[in-house]
Protein backbone atom coordinates (compact mmCIF):
# COMPACT_ATOMS: atom_id res chain seq x y z
CA UNK A 1 0.00 0.00 0.00
CA UNK A 2 1.46 3.54 -1.02
CA UNK A 3 2.66 5.71 2.02
CA UNK A 4 0.00 8.18 3.70
CA UNK A 5 -3.98 7.22 5.32
CA UNK A 6 -5.89 8.50 3.43
CA UNK A 7 -9.48 9.45 4.36
CA UNK A 8 -10.71 6.62 7.50
CA UNK A 9 -14.36 6.64 8.19
CA UNK A 10 -15.10 4.60 10.90
CA UNK A 11 -18.28 4.18 12.76
CA UNK A 12 -19.84 7.06 10.73
CA UNK A 13 -23.31 8.08 9.42
CA UNK A 14 -24.20 8.79 5.59
CA UNK A 15 -27.03 10.37 5.97
CA UNK A 16 -28.88 12.63 3.09
CA UNK A 17 -31.63 15.31 3.14
CA UNK A 18 -32.77 14.49 -0.56
CA UNK A 19 -29.99 13.44 -2.58
CA UNK A 20 -31.72 10.62 -4.94
CA UNK A 21 -30.77 7.01 -3.96
CA UNK A 22 -27.65 5.96 -6.04
CA UNK A 23 -25.78 8.76 -6.79
CA UNK A 24 -23.31 9.64 -4.25
CA UNK A 25 -20.23 7.87 -3.84
CA UNK A 26 -17.73 7.27 -1.57
CA UNK A 27 -14.71 8.07 -3.03
CA UNK A 28 -12.71 8.21 -6.13
CA UNK A 29 -8.92 8.66 -6.80
CA UNK A 30 -8.39 12.14 -7.43
CA UNK A 31 -4.46 10.97 -7.63
CA UNK A 32 -3.37 7.74 -8.68
CA UNK A 33 -2.38 6.72 -5.19
CA UNK A 34 -5.30 8.07 -3.64
CA UNK A 35 -6.82 6.12 -0.29
CA UNK A 36 -10.22 6.26 1.26
CA UNK A 37 -11.44 3.26 3.98
CA UNK A 38 -15.26 2.90 4.83
CA UNK A 39 -15.62 0.35 7.95
CA UNK A 40 -18.47 -0.41 10.20
CA UNK A 41 -20.67 2.81 9.21
CA UNK A 42 -24.49 3.08 8.33
CA UNK A 43 -25.31 4.50 4.78
CA UNK A 44 -28.14 5.69 3.36
CA UNK A 45 -30.05 4.87 0.22
CA UNK A 46 -28.26 7.50 -1.61
CA UNK A 47 -24.77 5.19 -1.80
CA UNK A 48 -24.31 4.20 -5.50
CA UNK A 49 -24.28 0.85 -5.61
CA UNK A 50 -20.41 0.47 -7.07
CA UNK A 51 -19.63 2.53 -3.75
CA UNK A 52 -16.22 4.02 -5.46
CA UNK A 53 -16.09 5.97 -8.79
CA UNK A 54 -12.90 6.25 -11.17
CA UNK A 55 -11.81 9.70 -11.56
CA UNK A 56 -12.92 11.16 -14.79
CA UNK A 57 -10.33 9.65 -17.21
CA UNK A 58 -7.68 8.22 -15.34
CA UNK A 59 -6.08 4.34 -16.12
CA UNK A 60 -3.49 4.70 -12.89
CA UNK A 61 -6.57 3.87 -10.66
CA UNK A 62 -5.04 0.53 -9.53
CA UNK A 63 -2.57 2.15 -7.20
CA UNK A 64 -5.80 3.68 -5.61
CA UNK A 65 -7.03 1.64 -1.86
CA UNK A 66 -10.72 2.03 -2.06
CA UNK A 67 -12.20 -0.56 0.32
CA UNK A 68 -15.58 -0.52 2.58
CA UNK A 69 -16.80 -3.31 4.33
CA UNK A 70 -18.94 -3.82 7.67
CA UNK A 71 -21.42 -1.34 7.05
CA UNK A 72 -25.25 -1.37 7.48
CA UNK A 73 -28.30 0.46 5.91
CA UNK A 74 -29.64 0.56 2.24
CA UNK A 75 -26.67 1.82 0.65
CA UNK A 76 -24.17 -0.51 2.04
CA UNK A 77 -22.68 -3.74 0.42
CA UNK A 78 -20.88 -7.03 2.00
CA UNK A 79 -17.65 -6.03 0.73
CA UNK A 80 -16.48 -3.28 -2.25
CA UNK A 81 -13.09 -2.32 -2.98
CA UNK A 82 -11.00 -0.45 -6.20
CA UNK A 83 -7.87 -0.28 -7.36
CA UNK A 84 -5.34 -2.10 -4.49
CA UNK A 85 -7.95 -3.53 -2.36
CA UNK A 86 -9.46 -5.32 -5.50
CA UNK A 87 -6.52 -7.68 -5.67
CA UNK A 88 -6.92 -8.87 -2.32
CA UNK A 89 -9.60 -10.75 -0.48
CA UNK A 90 -12.80 -9.70 -0.23
CA UNK A 91 -14.86 -8.65 2.73
CA UNK A 92 -13.56 -8.45 6.64
CA UNK A 93 -10.27 -9.49 5.21
CA UNK A 94 -9.67 -6.67 3.29
CA UNK A 95 -10.64 -3.91 5.43
CA UNK A 96 -8.60 -6.25 8.35
CA UNK A 97 -5.74 -5.45 6.08
CA UNK A 98 -6.33 -2.15 4.95
CA UNK A 99 -7.63 -1.48 8.99
CA UNK A 100 -3.51 -2.58 9.98
CA UNK A 101 -1.68 -0.62 6.99
CA UNK A 102 -3.39 2.42 8.22
CA UNK A 103 -2.85 1.72 11.71
CA UNK A 104 0.69 1.22 11.06
CA UNK A 105 1.03 4.38 9.09
CA UNK A 106 -0.44 5.95 11.95
CA UNK A 107 2.33 4.42 13.89
CA UNK A 108 4.83 5.65 11.65
CA UNK A 109 3.28 9.61 11.84
CA UNK A 110 3.51 9.65 15.36
CA UNK A 111 7.06 8.93 15.82
CA UNK A 112 8.11 11.95 13.01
Amino acid sequence: MPIGLGFVFWDCDFVSDGCPAGTVFLGRPWRPTGKTAVLDCRLGAHIAPEGFSPWQSRTDSDLACFVEAGSTGEGAAAARCMGEAAGQPAGRRAAQMCTEALQAGIKAESIK
